[in-house]
């Protein structure tokens, strides 16, 4: 039993902890439009179009990492002014 704990904990330190790239963030927009796919969601209503958007704003950028800091300052203001 204490193998398994130390193991645990072993790879528990290993991981490393970085904010997300804009790879990162584009895989996942992409993740959520294959999820989208399946389910047979329309790609040019709701959430689809949403996120469709969003990916091809982050391609065209110049700068995608600026694009992103700009994307989640605007979200945290509509967050803010939502409460």
């Amino acid at each position: 039993m204490s193998s398994i704990i130390q193991n645990i904990d072993q790879l528990s330190t290993e991981t490393e902890t970085h904010l997300p790239t804009w790879q990162d963030i584009e895989k996942l927009i992409i993740d959520i439009l294959r999820a989208g796919n399946f389910y047979n969601k329309d790609r040019n209503i709701g959430f689809m179009a949403y996120y469709k958007n969003h990916l091809d704003e982050l391609r065209k950028s110049e700068d995608q990492e600026q694009y992103i800091i700009t994307s989640y300052f605007k979200l945290s203001q509509i967050n803010s002014q939502n409460r």
